[in-house]
């Protein structure tokens, strides 16, 4: 990690720093989880075409 390239850094800062960085990856997990759930609905309560519904998650990766 580059949380220890600082040899001067202060072990409070480190962990200050790790901390929100966890927190930051939290809401992201969170987020994600959310589209899941909302692209899993959606794909489910549709009866398109595996094609069709190919297309429409590959256009929401771009």
């Amino acid at each position: 990690m580059s949380l220890y390239s600082d040899a001067h850094r202060e072990r409070a800062d480190v962990k200050s720093i790790a901390l929100a960085k966890l927190e930051a990856s939290d809401r992201k997990t969170e987020e994600l989880s959310g589209l899941r759930k909302i692209l899993r609905k959606l794909l489910t309560a549709s009866p398109a075409p595996a094609t069709a519904t190919m297309m429409y998650t590959k256009s929401l990766s771009r």
